[in-house]
């Protein structure tokens, strides 16, 4: 759960930084630097190592093909509405696309519930 808490903050720092206005040159890179490394060292493998121990041996090979096409599913979903949720929740309507702050800030409330 600490991973969580640090993706959330590290999401949290993404939206603030790109809010108008707000933040600095080099709060995007920190945003995204303490959001792999609390991702990474938490969350990241635990489908791999949990999918590896809790099936029995005879359908595990289905299972965690499964378990492996939704997690690419849902990766591809993430990226291909990444786009259309950044203009849709900016805060800058005179140009959304480069202040993608309402959609980080949508991911973090999603980490954090």
């Amino acid at each position: 759960l600490g991973s969580l808490v640090g993706v959330g903050l590290s999401l949290f720092l993404l939206a603030w930084s790109f809010h108008p206005g707000a933040g600095s040159a080099s709060a995007p890179l920190l945003g995204m630097v303490l959001y792999l490394l609390a991702f990474g060292v938490g969350m990241a493998p635990l489908p791999w190592i949990v999918n590896a121990e809790i099936y029995p041996m005879e359908a595990k090979s289905t299972c965690v093909g499964i378990a492996t096409a939704t997690n690419w599913a849902a990766n591809f979903l993430v990226a291909a509405t990444f786009l259309d949720l950044a203009t849709a929740l900016s805060t800058d309507a005179a140009c959304p696309a480069a202040h993608p702050d309402g959609t980080f800030f949508l991911y973090g409330l999603v980490a954090t519930l």
